[in-house]
C-alpha cells in the first residue's frame, strides 16, 4: 500500500480504542504479540495526512529515520499515546485521530489547521525499557555503564568498525565523568580511572585509525592529563601531531616515550618517520628560502589560530519560520541562512553539523531522527544569538551526535571574533551534542569554551531579526514560535552565490544610506 494514502474511513475493520481514536490493522504484528506499557520506549515509523489528502504533512519513512518517544510521557499528540499501548510490536496499522486528541482547536501552523482530524500510517518497530536518565542513575550503576560502553567498543574494535568503536569509547568516558570526575576535583578511584584512561587511549587509536589528526590528539592529551607518563599516550598524540606539522611539539612526544620504554618499536618507528618529516622540511625550507631558515628556527612563530579556507569549505542552510502564539495579530515571517562551514579546521565538528542537516541517520544511543529539520529555536540571548538544534527531545533539554550521545571539544582555536559565528552550544567541557548557536555580536567571552566551526554568509540581518524576539524567563521565544522549517547542504557555486548576493544587498544599502561604495574583497 502507499505511504501517502490516508484511512478509508468506511472499510469495516476499524477498531475504536476510545472515542475519537480508532485503528485498522494492514499487517499483523508478531507471534506472540508483544505490546508497549506506558514508560517504555517505542520506536515507529508513520506518515502522516489531513482528510483529503495524498501529500504527506509529515513522514519519517520518507527522512529514512524512524521516531522514538517514550510512551505516556506526553511527548506525543494524546492520541498516540492512547493507540500505541494498543498497537502490537511488527504490526502496522492506519489511525484516524479527531482533533481533541491531536492539536485542539489552535492546531499546529503553518501544517495543521485548527479542528483537524489526522490519519496516520504506523508501524511499531520495537519496544523496550527506557534507559535511565543520567540524573536518576547512582554512580554504581554508570560505572556499570561505563564498562559495558568499554567492553562494546573493544569488540567493535576487533570488527574494525572504528567510528562506532570511537563513539562507543566515548560513551564510556561521559559515564566515567558522570560518575565522579569534575572540573574542580580530579581524583577518581581506581576502577573508574583505569576505563576513563583505557577509554581515551582507545579513543585515540581509532581516530588515528579514521587518520582524524585533531581528534586523536585530542583524546591522547587526555589521557596524558591523568597519566603524564603514559607512553601508549604520547605515541599516539607524537603521531598525531606529526601528521598536522607540528614537528616540535611531536619530537616532544616521541623523545619523552622513547626515554619511558626504549624498547618500543612502534615508539621507534614513529621516532625515525618524524626525523623524515625534519629532513623533508628543511629541504623545502632551503629550497624556498635559500637556508636562511635553520632546523633550530622552525615553529618559531607558529600562529595560535587556523584560518579556514574561503573557498574550499562546505555551504549548507537553515530555512527559519517564526509562527505566532496563540490569538497574536504578530504575521508569520521565515528567512534563510546560508553558512559555511570550516571543515578544515573542524573536521569532525563539522561532519556532525552537515549530517544533521542532511538528515538520514539515526541516533545510536538516544535513537533519534539526526536532522534538524522541524526542530525548534528553542532559545534567544536578545540581540546575542539564536540556539537550536534538540534533534531528541525537541526542548533544548537533550540532543544527539552522529558519534553517540556527546563528543569531545576539537579544537578552540577559532574565536567570536565578530557577529554571525556558528558555534557548538554544550553543558560543559567535552559534551558537544547536536545543538548548536549562531551570534549576531561579537562575543569574546565566549572564547575557549565553545568550539566555533562555521559562520554566516547570507542571512545575518535576519540572524538578528528572530534574535530580537521578545523571550520568556526561561530565554524561550515567548510570542512566536520558532522553528526550523527546512535545511540541507548546498554546492559551492550555490554558497559563492549567497555570499554574493549578501555583498551585493550591502552594497546597495550603503549605497541608500549616502555611504560611500566600498571595495567587496574577492575570495582567495
Amino acid at each position: 500500500m502507499s505511504d501517502e494514502a490516508g484511512p478509508p474511513t468506511n472499510t469495516p475493520d476499524w477498531e475504536e480504542l476510545q472515542q475519537g481514536v480508532r485503528k485498522c490493522i494492514t499487517k499483523e504484528g508478531t507471534n506472540p504479540k508483544v505490546y508497549a506499557a506506558p514508560g517504555m520506549e517505542v520506536c515507529v515509523h508513520y506518515t502522516g495526512t489531513l482528510p483529503g489528502s495524498t501529500e504527506p504533512f509529515d513522514c519519517s519513512r520518507k527522512r529514512g529515520q524512524p521516531f522514538t518517544f517514550e510512551l505516556g510521557a506526553g511527548s506525543v499528540i494524546t492520541g498516540w499515546d492512547a493507540a500505541f499501548e494498543k498497537i502490537a510490536v511488527g504490526e502496522r496499522a492506519l489511525l484516524e485521530i479527531e482533533s481533541e486528541w491531536a492539536y485542539g482547536k489552535e492546531g499546529h501552523p503553518p501544517t495543521i489547521p485548527p479542528d483537524a482530524t489526522l490519519h496516520f500510517d504506523v508501524e511499531l518497530l520495537s519496544c523496550g525499557e527506557k534507559k535511565k536518565e543520567l540524573n536518576m542513575m547512582t554512580s554504581e550503576e554508570k560505572l556499570a555503564e561505563a564498562s559495558k560502553q568499554k567492553q562494546a567498543g573493544l569488540d567493535a574494535y576487533g570488527k574494525k568498525d572504528w567510528a562506532e568503536a570511537r563513539s562507543l569509547f566515548a560513551e564510556a568516558i561521559f559515564y566515567c565523568d558522570a560518575a565522579y570526575y569534575s572540573r574542580e576535583n580530579k581524583a577518581m578511584p581506581t576502577d573508574v580511572g583505569n576505563i576513563y584512561l583505557s577509554a581515551h587511549l582507545n579513543a585515540s587509536q581509532c581516530a588515528l585509525n579514521e587518520k582524524d589528526w585533531p581528534g586523536a590528539c585530542a583524546y591522547a592529551t587526555r589521557a596524558i592529563k591523568c597519566v603524564p607518563d603514559s607512553v601508549k599516550g604520547l605515541y599516539r598524540r607524537g603521531v598525531a601531531r606529526t601528521h598536522m606539522g607540528l614537528l616540535e611539539e611531536a619530537r616532544e612526544d616521541l623523545k619523552q616515550a622513547n626515554t619511558l620504554d626504549p624498547k618500543n618499536k612502534a615508539v621507534r618507528s614513529a621516532w625515525s618517520d618524524l626525523r623524515k618529516k625534519f629532513a623533508e622540511q628543511s629541504k623545502q625550507q632551503k629550497k624556498a628560502f635559500g637556508g636562511t631558515f635553520d632546523k633550530a628556527s622552525l615553529f618559531k612563530d607558529k600562529p595560535s589560530s587556523m584560518p579556514p579556507s574561503t573557498t574550499e569549505n562546505p555551504y549548507a542552510y537553515l530555512r527559519i519560520r517564526a509562527t505566532p502564539r496563540g490569538s497574536s495579530e504578530e504575521q508569520p515571517f521565515d528567512g534563510t541562512i546560508v553558512l559555511r562551514v570550516f571543515a578544515d579546521a573542524c573536521p569532525r565538528t563539522s561532519k556532525n553539523f552537515l549530517a544533521l542537516c542532511k538528515g538520514g541517520k539515526k541516533g545510536r544511543d538516544l535513537g533519534s531522527a539526526l536532522h534538524y529539520k522541524g526542530t525548534p529555536i528553542h532559545r534567544i540571548a536578545k540581540d546575542f544569538m539564536i540556539q537550536g538544534g534538540d534533534v531528541h527531545r525537541r526542548d533544548g533539554s537533550s540532543g544527539e551526535s552522529i558519534y553517540g550521545r556527546t563528543f569531545a571539544d576539537e579544537h578552540f582555536k577559532l574565536k567570536f571574533d565578530k557577529p554571525g559565528r556558528l558555534a557548538m552550544a554544550n553543558r560543559g567541557k567535552d559534551c558537544n551534542h547536536s545543538q548548536f548557536f549562531i551570534t549576531c555580536a561579537e562575543a569574546t567571552h565566549c572564547n575557549d569554551s565553545y568550539v566555533v566551526f562555521g559562520e554566516v554568509v547570507s542571512g545575518l540581518e535576519f540572524v538578528g531579526r528572530v534574535a530580537s524576539l521578545d523571550v520568556d524567563d526561561k530565554d524561550a521565544p515567548s510570542s512566536y514560535a520558532v522553528e526550523i522549517a527546512d535545511c540541507g547542504l548546498l554546492s559551492r557555486e550555490e554558497g559563492e552565490k549567497a555570499l554574493a548576493e549578501e555583498a551585493d544587498r550591502a552594497a546597495q544599502a550603503s549605497k541608500a544610506a549616502g555611504a560611500p561604495e566600498a571595495k567587496v574583497a574577492v575570495a582567495e
